[in-house]
């Protein structure tokens, strides 16, 4: 089975607050519905000029381009989190 989790949010709006609870219902549906042997699921989070953006990707593994995509997605997510020096 696929193991997903969101790190712990701290909302600060009701917006982030419902946006955090449908991405906790979304990985909760997928990880008990979805064949994990099928598709392939990255998320992240991060605060982009002081709004929270939640991000994810579900990809069939038969994808010839799953690996393409997924680097692409990690790069990127890398990005968004990686706070400057």
């Amino acid at each position: 089975m696929i193991k997903l989790s969101l790190e712990h949010i701290n909302a600060k709006s009701p917006y982030e607050v419902k946006e955090a609870g449908r991405n906790r219902l979304f990985i909760r549906w997928f990880e008990k519905a979805a064949n994990p042997n099928r598709f392939t699921i990255r998320t992240t989070h991060a605060t982009v000029e002081g709004q929270e953006l939640y991000v994810a990707i579900i990809v069939e593994n038969r994808n010839s381009r799953l690996k393409a995509i997924t680097d692409e997605f990690d790069s990127t997510a890398a990005a968004l989190t990686d706070k400057p020096q």
